[in-house]
């Protein structure tokens, strides 16, 4: 007898797992679609390689490098400490030389 209801156990769970395995395909298996292109319908035209290249191009030439570290005019000279320690010490060292109220201030 406990094979029996094993058997019909067995049955059970697989057609219950195969209905649940159908309304997901169902559900999930749907076809993606292309988001959609920001901008115009009309001006979005196939851009050519030389003309990616000659954008790109004309982008780096108007746009400002940042200085280097230590060689701003914030930082005429100074050079940034490159460990904690040093970091620390540089931060006691400036904070020694100012006043009470300069340091309120901050």
């Amino acid at each position: 007898m406990t094979e029996e209801v094993n058997q019909e156990v067995e049955e059970l769970h697989d057609e219950v797992t195969d209905e649940i395995v159908d309304t997901l395909e169902d559900e999930s298996l749907e076809e993606a679609s292309a988001p959609a292109a920001k901008g115009k319908a009309d001006t979005a035209q196939p851009v050519t390689e030389p003309e990616s290249i000659a954008s790109v191009d004309k982008a780096a030439g108007s746009t400002q490098k940042s200085p280097e570290p230590g060689k701003g005019a914030a930082n005429a000279g100074e050079k940034a400490p490159k460990t904690k320690a040093g970091m620390i010490s540089a931060m006691f060292n400036k904070m020694s030389g100012m006043s009470k109220t300069e340091m309120q201030d901050m």
